[in-house]
């Protein structure tokens, strides 16, 4: 399987999947869009992750929002605007959240938190289990160093602590799963999870992956947007059979 190169058909299917859980997300956590989110909204950036027997991966990056997949789960999601890539940048926000106020204090990000991973079909019981809650507020130093007392910012990071690793060597305190969440508006920001094992969502899978990736490009160019269609109900398994977004037939 590691062998096959990823076809355009394969790119489809998995384009649709992707779109369909990451509509589900949006849908669970309260992001605010006008419309779903379709291929049309795909920017540079996303891709689809080589087909494996065991996995599913690949991400959609849109101009607000980016939702990254591995193992069959959608594990990773951040709104843009709040990646800061420069020093100036990471100031500029900071300056600009410490003159907010949050609705919210750390009871609140935590409610929300657990909501919403509860919505997307985390076991809570069980990250309970396996790992320590540990909920900051984002502060910011004025000053050049941490002498001057720091001005506590609207965001708070609701984690829960651990290894997510069997082996002892590898294992390491870490933030296994993150929320962050913007207490102005209440909406969430960021999210990660790094143990697959807490999900009790059925993974996306892609069935008879050999069949689909038999499909060369040139008939993939072919097929018109219903034959298009049947390959994602054909090929993809979507969890709890969500509904899917098809991408369009692009001219």
């Amino acid at each position: 399987m590691e062998g096959f190169t990823v076809t355009l058909a394969y790119k489809y299917v998995a384009l649709v999947l992707m779109l369909a859980e990451a509509n589900f997300f949006a849908g669970k956590v309260g992001l605010k869009l006008d419309q779903p989110i379709t291929d049309q909204d795909v920017r540079n950036g996303s891709h689809v992750s080589p087909p494996k027997t065991n996995d599913f991966g690949g991400s959609i990056m849109t101009d607000s929002y980016f939702f990254g997949f591995g193992f069959g789960h959608l594990a990773n999601f951040h709104r843009n605007d709040f990646k800061s890539d420069s020093d100036a940048a990471v100031k500029e926000r900071n300056v600009s959240l410490s003159k907010q106020t949050s609705l919210i204090d750390t009871n609140g990000a935590y409610q929300l938190a657990t909501n919403w991973l509860n919505a997307i079909g985390v076991d809570l019981k069980l990250l309970g289990e396996k790992y320590k809650l540990n909920i900051t507020q984002w502060r910011y130093f004025h000053g050049e160093g941490l002498v001057d007392s720091p001005t506590m910012l609207p965001v708070f990071q609701v984690e829960w602590r651990g290894s997510p690793f069997k082996s002892r060597q590898a294992r390491r305190d870490m933030a296994v799963v993150t929320m962050t969440i913007y207490g102005p508006t209440k909406d969430l920001v960021e999210f990660h999870i790094l143990d697959d094992s807490l999900f009790v969502r059925p993974k996306i899978t892609i069935v008879g992956q050999e069949e689909l990736l038999s499909i060369s490009d040139g008939e993939f160019r072919a097929f018109g947007s219903l034959q298009r269609s049947n390959l994602a109900v054909r090929f993809g398994l979507r969890p709890g059979d969500a509904v899917t977004t098809a991408p369009a037939e692009r001219k």
